[in-house]
C-alpha cells in the first residue's frame, strides 16, 4: 500500500495509480505575504495572508494540483493564474481526479494583515473653518494651525483624517473627528495608533492666532479737566466730541482712550499713549487707529468744544468824561455801583469804561453796550445788565452817579451796618452819622427788584410789609450811597 501526504493509505481495490489527490500549493503571486495548507483525509484548509488594503474581490490565485486533477469552484473549472475570484469570504475548492469519482475539498480563506500605518493625514477645525499644516517625521509630526484673532480655543472641535483603521487618542481618550472637543489654549498631543496596535505615532498640535483686523476707538476722554467724549461711527466718517469747561487751555491736553486689542493709535504719524501723549486741540485732531493687521485702519476726528461761560460779573466800572472810578458792591442779583462826579458835571451823556466776565455782554434797556463807546443818561439810577456767554445767565447792576463837591474817597469804603440781623419787623441803622445827609432809602431783593423805599427820618425802618428773605438796604446820601445786607425772618 502507498501512503499519501495526508497519511492516507490507498485501498487494494483502487485501480488508480495516483497515490495523492489534492492541492499541493496555493498562493497569490506578488501579493501573498504567507500561505499555508493543512492536508486532511478529505481535502484540507488553505490560509493566505495578504497586505492590508488588498482588494479581495478580483484576486488571481496561482495553485498546483496533483497529476491529472482538476479544480472546481461552484461547478466552474478553475485554472491557475487565469481564473479570478472574489475572496471576501471563504471559498471552497473541489479537486477531482481523472477518475471523477475521486475528489477532495479545500476551503480557502484570505486574510488581510492588520494595518501598520498610523499617520495623521489632515487636521483642521470646522468652526472657525481653518486647516492646519502637518510636518511629518518618523515619530509622528508637528501640526500648526492658525485661527482668527479672538477665537475661544478652550473647547474647539477638530476635524481630522488618519490612516485606515487607525484610532486617535488624547490622554487615553478616543478622539472622534468633528465630535470631540478639547482645550487648545495649551499644546495638545494626539497619539495615532495603527490597527496593528504595535505601531503608533505622536502629533503635537500648536495653535496660533491670526492678526486682528479690528481698529476701533472704544472709549475717549480728556484727562484734565476730566471730560468724557461721545464717539460717533458711520461709513463716511468717525467723530469724537468732547466738551470741556470754559477757560480750559486746549493747547496741551492729554487724552485717555481704549482701542481694539493689539491695535495702535497715531496722530500725524506719532504713536499715541493713553494718559501720556499731549496734543493741541485748538483745531480738530485726527486719530488714526491701525489694527494688528496693518491693512486695516480707521480715522476718528476729535473735536474739543468749550462750555459757554456762565460768569456775568461787572468787574470794573469807571467814567471817562470825567475820569472817575466807580465803586462796585456785589450782591446776589448783581450789585450796586456808586460814582460821584463834580457838581457841574452833566449826567445825561456820560461814557463808561467797564470790564466784564470773559465773553459776557452788557446792555442798558436792551441796547448793547460797548466799553468807552456808548453814552448813557445817569440822571436816575441806571440798570446795567450783564449777560454771560451762555446767553442764559445774567446779573443786574444798579449804577448811581451823584454830584458833590465832597471827595469821593469819603464814601467809597462805606458799608452800612444794620441790626438786628436777622430782623423781624424793624431794622435799625448802626451809623448815626449817615443820617445827617440821608435823602432816601431803597430795599432790594436778591433779584435786584425794589420792594420798599422811602425817606429815612430816624434810625429805624419798618419791615412788616416785606416777606422773609435776603435783602439789600441802600441808603442814598448827599455824598453818594452806602449799602447793607440783612435777612428778614
Amino acid at each position: 500500500k502507498f501512503k499519501d501526504l495526508g497519511d492516507n493509505l490507498n485501498t487494494p481495490s483502487s485501480n488508480s495509480t495516483q497515490f495523492f489527490l489534492g492541492i499541493q500549493n496555493f498562493t497569490f503571486t506578488g501579493i501573498s505575504l504567507s500561505d499555508s495548507i493543512v492536508q486532511t483525509p478529505t481535502g484540507g484548509y488553505i490560509v493566505c495572508k495578504v497586505p492590508f488594503g488588498t482588494s479581495l474581490k478580483t484576486l488571481l490565485p496561482t495553485f498546483v494540483l496533483s497529476d491529472s486533477a482538476t479544480a472546481y469552484v461552484d461547478g466552474q473549472i478553475q485554472i491557475s493564474s487565469v481564473s479570478q475570484l472574489d475572496f471576501t469570504s471563504t471559498l471552497t475548492y473541489t479537486v477531482k481526479a481523472k477518475d471523477t469519482a475521486l475528489s477532495k475539498t479545500y476551503t480557502v480563506e484570505v486574510i488581510k494583515n492588520k494595518n501598520k500605518e498610523c499617520q495623521l493625514l489632515s487636521f483642521g477645525f470646522a468652526s472657525p473653518a481653518v486647516s492646519g499644516t502637518i510636518a511629518q517625521n518618523t515619530d509622528g509630526g508637528i501640526v500648526n494651525v492658525t485661527v482668527p484673532f479672538g477665537t475661544d480655543v478652550k473647547a474647539l472641535i477638530a476635524s481630522f483624517t488618519i490612516s485606515d483603521s487607525a484610532k486617535a487618542y488624547i490622554n487615553f481618550i478616543n478622539q472622534i473627528s468633528g465630535n470631540t472637543a478639547n482645550d487648545f489654549s495649551l499644546k495638545v498631543m494626539y497619539i495615532v495608533v495603527a490597527q496593528d496596535t504595535n505601531y503608533s505615532k505622536k502629533y503635537e498640535v500648536n495653535l496660533f492666532f491670526g492678526k486682528s483686523q479690528s481698529c476701533d476707538l472704544l472709549t475717549y476722554s480728556i484727562q484734565t479737566p476730566f471730560s468724557t467724549g461721545i464717539i460717533v461711527t458711520n461709513d463716511s466718517a468717525n467723530s469724537v466730541n468732547v466738551t470741556v469747561p470754559f477757560g480750559t487751555d486746549l493747547g496741551q491736553l492729554i487724552a485717555l482712550f481704549s482701542i481694539s486689542d493689539s491695535a495702535q493709535v497715531y496722530v500725524n504719524n506719532t504713536i499715541q499713549q493713553s494718559g501720556i501723549t499731549t496734543n493741541n486741540f485748538n483745531t480738530k485732531v485726527a486719530y488714526k487707529v491701525v489694527a494688528h493687521d496693518t491693512n486695516f485702519t480707521k480715522t476718528y476726528w476729535v473735536t474739543i468744544n468749550i462750555t459757554p461761560n456762565t460768569a456775568c460779573d461787572l468787574l470794573a466800572f469807571n467814567l471817562i468824561n470825567p475820569v472817575i472810578k466807580g465803586t462796585i458792591v456785589s450782591a446776589s442779583f448783581g450789585g450796586f455801583v456808586a460814582i460821584e462826579v463834580p457838581n457841574a458835571t452833566p449826567l445825561n451823556n456820560l461814557i463808561a469804561d467797564f470790564v466784564l466776565s470773559d465773553s459776557a455782554k452788557a446792555s442798558v434797556n436792551g441796547i448793547p453796550q460797548t466799553s468807552s463807546i456808548n453814552q448813557n443818561d445817569y440822571t436816575d439810577t441806571l440798570v446795567f445788565v450783564v449777560t454771560a456767554q451762555d446767553k442764559i445767565t445774567s446779573k443786574k447792576y444798579l449804577i448811581k452817579v451823584t454830584t458833590s463837591s465832597v471827595s469821593t474817597t469819603q464814601i467809597t469804603d462805606g458799608k452800612l451796618v444794620v441790626f438786628p440781623n436777622p430782623a423781624k419787623n424793624e431794622l435799625r441803622l448802626g451809623d448815626i452819622d449817615v443820617l445827617k445827609s440821608t435823602t432816601s432809602y431803597e430795599i432790594y431783593d436778591v433779584l435786584g427788584k425794589v420792594v420798599l423805599q422811602g425817606k429815612l427820618n430816624n434810625t429805624s425802618i419798618n419791615l412788616t410789609n416785606i416777606n422773609a428773605g435776603i435783602y439789600y438796604l441802600k441808603i442814598n446820601t448827599a455824598e453818594g450811597f452806602v449799602i447793607g445786607k440783612f435777612i428778614k425772618e
